[in-house]
């Protein structure tokens, strides 16, 4: 089988930052030389100046929607999950949840994660995209956290896409 790397414009499936004010302020290209990867910044690195944010809570739950978008640009629908990986140890405080499949709850919820293989998220259909969201639980799922002011939380996500069966 032949696999060629593509440019998010004409790869099979793009990966964008979301379309409201909130991916504004925490998503951005990486730069030159990133092959199209996104940058999120919960730290106030792309804060344009109205505020003075510097991370999230401890002890809280920080949820922040839309936060980029995931679209089948192929012929064949796609099963899409993503996984945590990189070299920070506080992951399993992170939850990618698929807006979409919210519906009318105000709340995501961790049935809706994106995250590991088998992960429930239905096929995506050519054509169309997933909104995805991060959660942050700092404390309440645990009893004790173990984070520190500073701690880096997570570093890399790999977003992976099978063809459905």
């Amino acid at each position: 089988a032949d696999v060629n790397v593509a440019g998010d414009a004409s790869a099979l499936v793009a990966i964008e930052a979301g379309t409201d004010d909130v991916a504004d302020d925490y998503v951005q290209d990486a730069g030159e030389g990133s092959d199209g990867q996104l940058e999120i910044s919960l730290t106030g690195t792309f804060d344009d100046g109205s505020g003075n944010g510097q991370g999230i809570n401890q002890d809280a739950r920080t949820e922040v929607d839309d936060v980029f978008t995931i679209t089948n640009q192929g012929s064949q629908p796609v099963d899409i999950h993503i996984l945590l990986s990189g070299s920070a140890s506080h992951s399993e405080h992170i939850e990618f949840t698929n807006t979409n499949a919210r519906g009318s709850s105000s709340f995501l919820d961790s049935d809706n994660s994106m995250v590991g293989d088998g992960n429930g998220v239905p096929s995506v259909n050519p054509g169309s995209q997933i909104r995805v969201s991060i959660v942050i639980d700092t404390g309440v799922k645990t009893d004790d956290a173990g984070l520190a002011s500073g701690d880096e939380i997570l570093n890399e996500i790999t977003i992976v896409a099978d063809e459905s069966s």
